[in-house]
């Protein structure tokens, strides 16, 4: 079989996608992309955005090491990455991702066409690069990569690139959201929170840091301790980012504590949300105010002089002035550069910037060379980090003077002298390095000699305290919109990832209310009428089916399947059972009524109508709302005419509409 005409085609395609304005500046022939000035500006990122049309390497090799795609398959690739962008404007993510599954059918092609020609790729070469996907990656990253081939495969269809119609469709299931409800599952999600040992030794490291440099670094943890952030979000914070709101009553009368005499005031922290939200404030609980004014007022105090000079970098972004006393038309030797830039060796410092002598000065036995101020300054350049932190639509940014979190270049680097030159933003390697990211860096940890029980080093990843802080809202009693609200999630059901230890948290806090007679009902009349020996065999054979909540019973078996509503007892499980007449779980219903009231009335307009009625976060209120509603319901039962107060009544019959509608 020919492929003439879909050689032609892709021809044409690429002669197209050459002349497409997309990364302008970028050289077509080069093997590794770097679309850097092309991607929305994180500072704190700390690093190049470069896209690999590169093979797959069997381990971890140096870039200049790798082995480009064959030509055909390379132009093919790029192609795609050019087109693909034009229409979409995607980042460097899901280009990359895409370029790594590309590596994995090239290998697959490679085996039945030498020359790698895509116009002979069929179904088959992409089921066996799913069966590859499967084998080598974890299910999570398959999956992603998976529907990267599906949209090569779609790409490919869509402009007729080869004989056959190739309609791959991936089969590789999304991993389910969530820790699984057996023990290992419940294992592992605990593995993703902070262990007591890092808390404690965090607390000591937060209390007496051994310098500048780590004090900085632990008060970015404090916050994220204290706030839940994601670490980018931390790292970009405002300097001005502190608020303080005094609190006033309905009727506008300020709100007195009546401990201390004084009007309630509540603090929050000023941020930008990753993933696309929109400017907000985290509002901070009382007990732990304290500690995060003290990380921001340390961080504003410690960071002050690098956010000074990066004010002066702004005022001259073609240079790096080395000096208000230096014109950049002035010739100096080399020992006066060293007195400038704080260098032992003036001499090897303009040599590694690659700066050549302008003359050199023979008024001495030994000539001395002589270099231009403004060709060092212009040098310095290419080691200046971006002054822009954050890029936002409608043209807004924050400037790294205007930021909180900054630092002199090399300020973190134990094995060289900090260059107070340049400033940069402090980035999320700088952070990791503290929490013994990388066996090279010596850690806060590994400073101390830490080291958790069995003697392993101890450390700790920044997302942790997210899984942490969530884990413990949940616990708390917080509804999922709250939880989201205040993690800076647009979507609730990512709640579900970060809650651990969910279900046998609290079957062991069930059993210690019932021997501690701190519930009443059925369950525990039995157990009190057991033989002593008899009752941990009673606790392990029912409360293992037996889940108490704040709002009624559980009667869900998880050792036989998982639970389909996951503790969100009030959107119509039919195993949520409440107590008639049981004022501890009337009394939570109706606080939880009032909340979602409120939360509800926030999405109305000045008629009483829903702004946006199919807004995830009202529907959702909307479903708890009435969920509530029919667990109250149960005690409106007449006594004796079909329950007796303290019998258990399922709250829902299945019979159930899909909630009220917005």
């Amino acid at each position: 079989m020919t492929h003439d005409s879909e050689r032609e085609r892709l021809l044409g395609l690429i002669d197209r996608a050459k002349e497409l304005p997309v990364y302008p500046r970028v050289n077509w022939d080069d093997s590794v992309w770097d679309i850097t000035e092309y991607q929305k500006r994180k500072g704190h990122k700390g690093r190049a955005w470069r896209l690999k049309f590169l093979q797959k390497a069997q381990k971890r090799v140096a870039l200049d090491r790798r082995v480009s795609f064959a030509s055909d398959f390379s132009n093919f690739c790029k192609c795609l990455v050019k087109i693909k962008q034009q229409q979409k404007n995607i980042s460097f993510d899901p280009h990359q991702r895409m370029l790594d599954s590309l590596a994995v059918l090239y290998e697959i092609l490679r085996a039945s066409n030498t020359d790698c020609d895509p116009t002979y790729l069929n179904k088959k070469h992409f089921k066996l690069a799913e069966d590859v996907l499967l084998r080598e990656y974890k299910q999570t990253t398959a999956y992603r990569m998976a529907n990267s081939l599906q949209e090569v495969a779609k790409f490919i269809d869509e402009h007729r690139l080869t004989p056959l119609r190739i309609g791959y469709h991936s089969t590789i299931k999304k991993e389910r959201v969530g820790d699984l409800r057996d023990q290992i599952g419940q294992a592992k999600g605990m593995e993703k929170m902070p262990s007591e040992e890092v808390f404690e030794a965090l607390a000591e490291i937060s209390n007496t840091p051994l310098d500048d440099e780590e004090l900085i670094r632990i008060r970015i943890i404090d916050l994220l301790v204290v706030g839940g952030f994601r670490i980018g979000e931390v790292l970009s914070l405002p300097v001005n980012c502190w608020i303080s709101k005094p609190q006033f009553s309905k009727d506008g009368n300020p709100l007195i504590n009546q401990e201390t005499g004084e009007q309630e005031v509540s603090y929050g922290i000023r941020y930008w949300p990753e993933k696309g939200g929109e400017p907000s404030i985290k509002w901070i609980p009382s007990h732990a105010v304290s500690l995060a004014k003290r990380a921001i007022d340390g961080l504003t105090e410690h960071c002050a002089k690098a956010r000074a000079r990066a004010y002066v970098l702004e005022q001259t972004p073609e240079r790096v002035p080395l000096s208000s006393d230096c014109n950049s038309e002035d010739i100096v030797s080399a020992k006066k550069i060293g007195e400038l830039v704080e260098a032992n060796r003036g001499g090897d410092f303009v040599r590694q910037l690659g700066v050549s002598p302008v003359i050199t000065s023979k008024r001495r036995k030994d000539p001395v060379a002589c270099f231009r101020i403004g060709d060092v300054e212009k040098a310095l350049l290419n080691r200046r980090k971006p002054l822009i932190i954050l890029e936002r639509p409608g043209g807004k940014s924050q400037k790294l003077s205007e930021s909180l979190c900054v630092c002199f270049y090399y300020q973190f680097k134990t094995s060289a002298k900090t260059f107070k030159l340049l400033a940069e933003p402090i980035n999320e390697q700088h952070i990791s390095d503290l929490l013994g990211g990388r066996k090279t860096k010596k850690s806060a940890f590994s400073r101390r000699n830490m080291k958790a029980a069995d003697g392993s080093p101890l450390r700790i990843n920044t997302h942790a305290f997210r899984h942490w802080l969530t884990t413990l809202a949940d616990h708390g009693g917080l509804n999922e919109l709250q939880i989201a609200r205040w993690m800076g999630r647009k979507d609730i059901r990512h709640n579900e990832a970060y809650k651990h230890g969910t279900v046998a948290q609290r079957v062991a806090y069930a059993k210690e209310l019932i021997k501690g007679g701190g519930l009443a009902g059925p369950i525990t009349e039995v157990y009190e009428g057991l033989d002593p020996i008899d009752r941990e065999h009673f606790l392990e054979a029912h409360v293992s089916t037996v889940h108490f909540t704040p709002l009624g019973l559980c009667l869900h078996d998880y050792s036989i399947e998982p639970c389909e509503y996951h503790l969100k007892c009030l959107e119509g499980c039919l195993e949520y059972l409440r107590t008639k007449g049981n004022e501890r779980e009337r009394l939570n219903l109706q606080k939880l009524e009032d909340v979602l009231v409120l939360q509800i009335d926030r999405y109305k307009d000045s008629s009483g109508s829903f702004e946006n009625p199919d807004d995830p976060f009202l529907r959702h209120s909307l479903r708890q709302l009435d969920g509530v509603k029919a667990a109250l319901a149960v005690d409106d039962i007449l006594s004796g005419e079909c329950v007796d107060e303290g019998e258990q009544i399922r709250v829902f019959s299945g019979d159930e509409g899909g909630g009220s509608e917005a």
